[in-house]
């Protein structure tokens, strides 16, 4: 497989073992490099100084870079921003659960170096970044955005998202998540097809029902939003033709008698509540591959 469990990119079982004189530019580049966490390549340059161009040109060509849990951890802010000056291409970035290191700063200084590329971005668990780190900055080629847990993410991100072809959205436990700002959001994004604003306490049935305007919605998560009833529920099950999981779990305004309609329907989706369920919903490969686990 590409990636190890622990998240580590790994070496395929296919590549032949060959001496350093053996290996030539396009087998580094394209058959080790990929396979290699950002950790695993910096040691390479301290081993290999030699090697030291040739993996800056991997970092300004490359869609996507692997963090090991270990760097997730433990980077530090200033070895970040460094790294984010090396790229320029990237169309993934995953920093799901970076507990330390991750700033507004760092986060800025990769989305200004790769705004006209960044397809996916997962900052789930970040929850020291604010909208700061989007403004001034069009992500027009974004189409996946998870921020679970960015508490501080305020309406000042919706002039990031304008007109981007933005299709999953994860904005769970996001405090200032309101009414207004989701509506402001399904305004300049009608194509969402997954969104997640669970544990929004400010999201009410005002909400929910501009989500009759976002036909393409296949898949809405709403556990926790206590102002969320029948009402707007039963105006996404007639108009969004594609709904095919409404996710739910302690929505005391949702009636019983209603999600026996919904099971009947088969799109109910009683959210799990077993270890590590929500960190699977915010893994980026969820999203990538069209099957949203929890």
């Amino acid at each position: 497989t590409r990636v190890g469990r622990n998240g580590v990119a790994c070496l395929p079982a296919h590549i032949p073992v060959m001496s350093l004189d053996e290996l030539n530019e396009n087998v580094l580049l394209f058959h080790l490099f990929p396979y290699l966490d950002v950790s695993s390549l910096f040691q390479v340059v301290l081993a290999l100084p030699t090697l030291a161009s040739l993996i800056r040109a991997y970092f300004r060509t490359t869609h996507r870079l692997y963090f090991s849990d270990s760097y997730r951890k433990k980077s530090r802010e200033g070895n970040l921003v460094t790294l984010a000056s090396l790229t320029g291409n990237l169309r993934i970035l995953d920093f799901l659960n970076f507990s330390h290191g991750m700033s507004n700063t760092v986060l800025r200084h990769f989305l200004l170096t790769n705004a006209s590329t960044l397809v996916t971005l997962n900052i789930s668990g970040c929850s020291t970044i604010t909208a700061k780190a989007f403004q001034d900055i069009h992500l027009r080629e974004l189409e996946v955005l998870v921020a679970n847990g960015c508490c501080h993410l305020n309406t000042d991100l919706v002039n990031s998202l304008y007109r981007c072809p933005l299709r999953v959205l994860g904005l769970a436990g996001v405090r200032y998540l309101d009414d207004e700002m989701l509506k402001r959001i399904l305004e300049c994004c009608p194509s969402l097809q997954v969104l997640n604003v669970s544990r929004c306490q400010q999201i009410t049935d005002r909400a929910i029902l501009m989500l009759r305007y976002a036909p393409a919605l296949e898949v809405l998560k709403v556990s926790h939003c206590m102002r969320v009833s029948d009402v707007s529920l039963q105006c996404v099950l007639d108009h969004c033709e594609k709904i095919r999981q409404i996710v739910m779990d302690d929505c005391r305004s949702v009636s019983l008698r209603f999600m026996n309609i919904l099971d009947s329907r088969g799109v109910l989706l009683l959210e799990s509540r077993k270890e590590g369920h929500e960190v699977q919903w915010d893994r980026v490969d969820s999203y990538l591959k069209g099957k949203i686990v929890f």
